[in-house]
């Protein structure tokens, strides 16, 4: 049979013989010469696991060609393997659709079988054994059911970016991935020490292998970004450039945290605060002030419910004014709307709101709003000092606690992700990290150095912020 790029080979009893006399057995020449690829040293290794192994797990860095490989696997079990029906999914209907699938269907098209087939945006079908098949099956945890008892002789799942696949599902599954010609695919970047991927790569008995996007021919540019921007020894290195698990899950944001002490230090450039306004359930309001890497004073204010307008506005304001302080950041949602409301009304004076659950500055780097301001502050933190007179011990002690109890990990999207508020809580055995939440927020107000220096009187313009 000729290469694709010579021509494409008519469907016909012979021309099917030829095929699976050449390629029933040798998946890798398949690709050669049916689909014009030449594949990288570990798709090989892929394509010849699928004739003895049962489970295929390939946890990958970013650009390696595993969702290429997949679709060339796919449809070479969808011609050589008899009653076969490939089941395949991903995290979410977009990934399935928009990139594993459309990426089986140019496979297809750019083949010199294409004719062999029809396949549409809901299914793949073999010509000539209409029983050979291949489907996106989007999956629901509420239906579970819709991946059990696949009855054929080759039942095969294909699972794309499977931690954030419910197990619900495996376990539906489970029925089929055991069958004697069945193959269950496990592919996905290893961001959490925990889901299907990892679990799958703790287990001796499936065929496992790591894929680095090191050495990838096209992918230069991007681990030297990765390398410069966040160091080769950084889980996001690990995770994105090397097809590895992070050293920890949800890994401390500030691990030397408890190390901080109050000291005499010289402080400089202007002051900018954090807020923390308690909610119910034993939050405490914390006022933070820091000049420049210098945290010059912490308040805790005990207020009630019913006079958080009132008595709450007056005595904060009062407090910043007697530091010079004219630029805030907080929480604006819930009863922080009406001090945020009030806090513009005050002439020379800016609020920065910091609703955590909205889209980060920085969209690209960070989840949401809240792990941007715990980033920052993580990018501060080993700068930052705690000025004697202005910190007491139990505010620092407070803060590396909670600071200790922060941990990161990665979003779907390898964004920077903490945990959130109600996590970090049971960390802390229902205590509140008020302290460090208003720590933060102050982090998201960040005068450029030059301004600090120079000493020029504030005059509350935004754009001194980063």
């Amino acid at each position: 049979m000729s290469n694709k790029e010579k021509a494409k080979v008519r469907m016909s009893k012979g021309a099917y013989k030829e095929l699976l006399r050449m390629y029933g057995e040798n998946p890798v020449l398949f690709m050669r010469e049916v689909c014009g690829m030449e594949p990288f040293a570990w798709q090989v290794r892929f394509l010849e696991a699928l004739q003895g192994s049962k489970f295929i797990v390939r946890p990958s860095g970013h650009g390696t060609g595993k969702t290429t490989i997949t679709a060339v696997a796919m449809l070479w079990m969808l011609l050589v393997w008899e009653d076969c029906h490939i089941h395949a999914t991903s995290a979410t209907y977009d990934q399935l659709k928009g990139i594993l699938w459309n990426q089986f269907k140019q496979i297809v098209f750019n083949s010199a079988i294409s004719e062999w087939l029809e396949i549409d945006e809901s299914k793949a079908v073999n010509k000539a054994f209409p029983n050979h098949w291949a489907k996106p099956q989007a999956w629901s945890k509420d239906k579970p059911q819709a991946w059990a008892g696949e009855h054929c002789k080759h039942p095969i799942g294909v699972f794309d970016e499977c931690s954030d696949i419910d197990d619900a599902i495996y376990e539906a599954w489970s029925g089929s991935a055991y069958h004697e010609g069945s193959r269950t695919i496990l592919l996905g970047q290893p961001r959490r020490k925990e889901g299907m991927l990892f679990k799958a790569s703790q287990n001796d008995r499936y065929n496992v292998e790591h894929i680095s996007t090191e050495g990838i021919l096209g992918q230069e540019d991007f681990v030297a970004e990765a390398a410069a921007s966040y160091g080769e020894d950084s889980d996001y290195y690990r995770i994105r450039v090397l097809g590895l698990f992070p050293r920890s899950d949800n890994s401390c944001m500030f691990p030397n945290a408890t190390l901080k002490k109050i000291e005499d230090c010289e402080v400089k450039g202007v002051p900018v605060a954090g807020l923390d306004l308690a909610g119910s359930g034993g939050d405490n309001t914390i006022l933070v002030i820091r000049r420049d890497n210098v945290v010059i004073g912490i308040h805790q204010f005990d207020f009630d419910e019913d006079v958080l307008l009132t008595k709450t506005r007056e005595v904060i304001l009062d407090t910043l004014k007697r530091y010079g302080c004219k630029a805030l950041a907080m929480d604006t949602n819930g009863l922080g709307d009406g001090l945020g409301k009030f806090l513009r009304e005050v002439p020379d004076f800016e609020l920065l709101p910091v609703v955590g659950s909205k889209k980060a500055r920085n969209e690209s780097k960070y989840h949401n709003r809240r792990s941007e301001a715990y980033g920052r502050l993580a990018e501060l933190w080993p700068d930052l000092q705690f000025l004697n007179g202005g910190v007491n011990y139990d505010d620092l002690r407070k803060i590396a606690t909670q600071l200790s109890a922060t941990r990161q990990f990665f979003d779907k999207d390898m964004r920077i992700q903490v945990l959130e508020k109600k996590d970090i809580k049971k960390e802390l055995k229902g205590e509140s990290p008020d302290y460090a939440d208003a720590l933060a927020y102050s982090a998201m107000l960040k005068i450029t150095e030059h301004r600090a220096e120079e000493n020029i009187e504030y005059p509350g313009t935004r754009s001194r912020y980063a």
